[in-house]
C-alpha cells in the first residue's frame, strides 16, 4: 500500500478559516479608524507647545518695550 499525496497548486490559497475573515474584517475597519484618529490627534497635540512659545514671545515683547 502506498501514500499518495498531491503537490500544492502554485498560487492556490488554502480555503480561509471563519478566525482569518474575522481578523480581515476587524483588521479593515479599525486600521482607517485609527489613522483617522492619529491624524485628528496630531494637531490637538503639538498645539499647545505652539501655543505657550506664542504667549512666551508676546509676554517677552510686551515687557521689553
Amino acid at each position: 500500500m502506498t501514500l499518495q499525496t498531491q503537490a500544492p497548486v502554485i498560487g492556490a490559497h488554502p480555503a480561509q478559516t471563519l478566525e482569518d475573515r474575522a481578523y480581515g474584517k476587524v483588521f479593515w475597519r479599525i486600521v482607517p479608524f485609527l489613522m483617522l484618529c492619529y491624524v485628528v490627534a496630531y494637531p490637538m497635540a503639538s498645539a499647545p507647545a505652539f501655543s505657550s512659545s506664542a504667549i512666551f514671545c508676546l509676554k517677552c515683547r510686551a515687557t521689553s518695550s
